[in-house]
């Protein structure tokens, strides 16, 4: 038998005060709303400006090969010892790293790479994914607390997450997202994510790092890095979003081999500034399919760039004519910010621009 309003009414309420009344059993203090003047307002801290804020959660995204890795072996060791930056900015007070690894094997692969590139290994511990969950909330922020931590490595990210079920579902991703994010809060800690990047056809360079979009929503900072396309013995590094900060100018870094045995992972990162920078897109070439032909998104653009403003139905037509149906249209046109829309007249028309 279905419930009336009041019925219902009554047990929203009955549910909400049960919730309230656990959250008091637990210690933990109900939702409260904060009035503006009652919050200071603070500077932004950084580990690296602008690529990396302290306290906060960034991504670092690469194809398989792309040097994920190194770079996390290269910041390391700069955060251990206080040198430079490989831009030139000072190098943070030395501290403590937390790296926390699943992928590649720590004896022949991470310690390696950490001693090329100089990295103070008295200030690094390792954590596999269990010995991570074990640490819980509560014992992760002591340990930030007690060791001085400034970076925890999580690669990749995704196998660090306790408690995900899916990473396509952006309530489960910004949940614990916002749970890591607590826990890291005002200890001047940064999270720096190893994520891959996928082959998605007509996606954005930004979009196609892990599962949900929730994932680059929430990270205040994401670096892309992909082989140059000018200088292909290159890879480029290029910050792709800095909710905090200006964008960060590119950078090149190629690796290079500092071993004995060429088989062996001592492998350090050569770095300079390129003579110009790139957005994202342009570095992942993403605006082509694998068959050479260009993407809606970049057929939409390039149509409006050569007509300017446009009726939309003229450009569907078009755009069937070129092989591109509706469906994939209306995907770039909602995908692509550059594109404004508006309707017009009566009946109403819909007409796109750039």
């Amino acid at each position: 038998m279905s419930m009336s309003r009041e019925q219902a009414q009554q047990a929203k309420a009955k549910a909400q005060h049960q919730a309230q009344s656990k959250s008091k059993a637990n210690g933990a203090a109900p939702p409260v709303i904060v009035e503006a003047t009652t919050v200071g307002a603070t500077t932004v801290s950084w580990l690296w400006y602008p690529r990396l804020p302290a306290g906060q959660i960034s991504l670092l995204g690469a194809p398989g090969g792309g040097g994920k890795g190194l770079n996390a072996a290269e910041y390391t060791a700069i955060v251990t010892t206080g040198r430079a930056w490989p831009d030139g900015t000072p190098g943070p007070e030395p501290g403590h790293v937390l790296w926390c690894e699943t992928e590649d094997p720590l004896a022949e692969v991470v310690v390696p790479r950490l001693i090329a590139a100089g990295a103070d290994r008295n200030r690094v511990s390792f954590a596999s994914r269990q010995a991570y969950a074990d640490l819980g909330d509560d014992g992760l922020k002591q340990l930030i607390q007690s060791r001085g931590t400034r970076v925890i490595i999580m690669s990749p990210l995704v196998s660090f997450l306790v408690g995900l079920a899916d990473i396509n579902g952006e309530l489960g991703v910004r949940d614990v997202l916002e749970r890591l994010q607590a826990t890291i809060d005002r200890t001047g800690c940064a999270v720096l994510g190893l994520a891959h990047t996928s082959k998605k056809a007509d996606l954005r360079a930004i979009e196609r790092l892990l599962g949900s979009v929730a994932f680059t929503n929430f990270g205040r900072s994401v670096l892309l890095v992909s082989r140059d396309r000018d200088e292909p013995d290159w890879f480029r590094l290029v910050h792709a979003k800095h909710n905090l900060s200006t964008k960060a100018p590119d950078l090149l870094y190629r690796p290079k081999h500092v071993g004995e045995d060429p088989r062996d992972q001592f492998v350090k990162l050569d770095w300079r500034r390129p003579d110009h920078d790139v957005d994202a897109d342009h570095l992942f070439d993403l605006h082509k399919a694998s068959n050479g032909k260009l993407s809606a998104r970049d057929w939409l653009l390039r149509y409006l760039d050569q007509h300017g403003r446009s009726l939309a139905s003229d450009v569907f037509d078009a755009a069937e004519q070129a092989g591109y149906s509706k469906d994939a249209l209306r995907q770039a046109q909602y995908r692509e910010n550059r594109v404004k829309s508006e309707k017009e007249g009566f009946p109403a028309q819909v007409w796109w621009w750039v």
